[in-house]
């Protein structure tokens, strides 16, 4: 595959480098203090349609290529984990409605979605379920023309926010993919705070006692839910997440290379010791891997290729454990500077450790890539 950037790719990587350096990466501390991200910046990127870019031209979207997502989520995830997460969570739910939903469904949310009128949360998480996702407990029963939903949905990012709420449940033993707008009776929504990492995503409970929505509402059909819906987002929300974590890995990388070269000790810059060095060698090595990985997956995707989705597994997997393994050493480097909250290297650590868990964990990714071989 052609790795070659065109010159709009390139354009287009100066542009959200510089809006990242601009409205994110200096505020991004602050952000996490808060654990919120400011509408101000919410809206600024939905002003330059950040939030849903691969919707199509013809329901007011950009038009992304994968290639030019996976460059967004690596520039904006240089500078912070959470304003990264938004976009993936929200072009979940975006990608899904475009590939599995009506026309009148599409008609009904898209817009609003590129345009960031309004906010879109993946609920499939429960207590008792994360890698399972198969095996939800949230119910959905028939009553006529519409569903009862009942349920608790948990670590649902960006749920304090979300106007829109794409929630699995089981009707009768079938997975079924459900459009909720957040604003409906029977619907309670519980702040979690204080996570290690991404402290900025807003992530929340959702409790569903007994909330009606229209049948016109279900995504994809019964039977759908998982198999189709949810494992076709999920591939989405793993090229973000595997794009972020080079993005987090680069700033780290470029943050140890500067320390490095200006700490003294013994007389000398701390970079100067092999110990040192071999650590940088490896930041380096094993980012430019990473990147490679993820735009594969990002190319794989734009290709229609049928193994895009173990691709973009496999960057994900690759990714997400180079970017702790850096950002680990990262802090090393820094010494007790690493180790202070508001400092890069300690808040891309703890990021990168929930990177290892989101969207699919380590270990499932071993299991699943290791049965495909």
């Amino acid at each position: 595959m052609n790795f070659q950037f065109t010159e709009k790719q390139h354009r287009l990587r100066q542009k959200i480098a510089l809006f990242t350096s601009e409205y994110i990466s200096p505020f991004a501390a602050e952000f996490e203090r808060q654990q919120s991200l400011p509408d101000s910046l919410v809206r600024l990127m939905a002003g330059e349609r950040y939030l849903a870019p691969t919707i199509a031209s013809e329901f007011g979207g950009a038009g992304y290529q994968w290639i030019d997502f996976a460059i967004l989520n690596e520039a904006v995830g240089q500078g912070c984990s959470s304003a990264r997460s938004l976009i993936t969570v929200h072009s979940m739910v975006a990608y899904a409605i475009e590939r599995w939903g009506s026309q009148q469904q599409k008609l009904d949310w898209l817009e609003d979605l590129a345009f960031g009128r309004k906010i879109a949360s993946f609920a499939l998480s429960e207590p008792d379920t994360g890698s399972n996702g198969a095996g939800v407990a949230a119910s959905a029963e028939p009553r006529g023309q519409e569903y009862t939903l009942n349920g608790h949905k948990q670590w649902i990012s960006f749920g304090q926010i979300a106007d829109l709420l794409l929630v699995f449940a089981q009707q009768d033993g079938k997975p079924l993919a459900c459009l909720v707008e957040s604003s409906r009776p029977g619907i309670c929504i519980e702040p979690i705070n204080n996570i290690s990492g991404c402290r900025a995503s807003l992530l929340a409970n959702i409790y569903l006692d007994d909330c009606r929505i229209p049948k016109s509402h279900v995504l994809g059909g019964i039977g759908f839910g998982f198999s189709a819906v949810a494992l076709s987002a999920l591939t989405i929300g793993r090229l973000s997440v595997a794009s972020g974590c080079v993005g987090m890995g680069q700033t780290c990388m470029e943050a140890s290379f500067e320390h490095a070269g200006k700490r003294q000790q013994f007389a000398q810059p701390i970079g100067d010791f092999q110990l040192v060095r071999r650590m940088l060698a490896n930041m380096k090595t094993r980012l430019e891997a990473a990147r490679l990985l993820t735009y594969q997956g990002a190319l794989a995707m734009d290709a229609g290729l049928s193994e895009a989705d173990e691709k973009i597994m496999l960057a994900k997997y690759f990714a997400a454990t180079t970017a702790a393994d850096v950002a680990r050493d990262t802090v090393q480097i820094h010494g007790a500077r690493g180790c202070i909250d508001d400092h890069l290297a300690s808040r891309f650590y703890r990021d990168a450790k929930v990177m290892e868990i989101i969207e699919g964990s380590n270990e499932m990714h071993q299991l699943i890539l290791g049965a495909s071989i």
